[in-house]
Parts: structure tokens; sequence; C-alpha cells
């Protein structure tokens, strides 16, 4: 699929990620490869572990000391990371 294609339907739908997903999936010649690599790609995304300095970064932008007792997997640390801004940003209204 050629990129202006793409960056056109992004700029014009506006589509969710999801909504991209599934547009993508039409689009494509063989749209099992595709369900397969989406399936491998989103693990890695929801597996991921933070490397050591990402980590350290983030306990210390939620000003905590690195007990051990947050999970290691990037998608939940940036999560926590996120509520932490929403909560300070809303008590400093």
């Amino acid at each position: 699929m050629e990129v202006p294609v793409v960056v056109d339907h992004l700029k014009t739908e506006r589509p969710s990620y999801l909504g991209f997903e599934a547009w993508l999936g039409d689009k494509l010649a063989n749209p099992s490869e595709f369900a397969s690599r989406r399936e491998i790609f989103n693990a890695s995304v929801i597996e991921r572990i933070h490397a050591e300095e990402k980590r350290a970064d983030i306990q210390k932008n939620l000003s905590r000391e690195d007990d051990g007792s947050l999970p290691r997997e990037g998608v939940v640390l940036n999560h926590v990371e996120d509520w932490h801004y929403a909560h300070t940003a809303l008590i400093a209204d």
C-alpha cells in the first residue's frame, strides 16, 4: 500500500486506531496475513518490558522509589504515569 494513500485516509477520515486497523485489513491483498501480524504486534506491545532507564524515569516522574511493587510491563507503567499526570492536573484546578 502506498504511503500517500494511508496518509490521505488518516487526514480525511481521522479514524480511531481500531477503525484504522479495520480499514487497513480491508485494503490489503492478504487480510489473513494482516490479522496474524496484527496479533503479533499487539501482543508485543502488551507484553513489552520497559528498559531499566525508562522505568527509573517513570518512577522519578511519580516521585517514588522503585520498590519493585509496580509491574515492569510498559503498558502498565505508562497507564500509571498517565493517571498520575491526570490526577495532578485535576487537583491543580
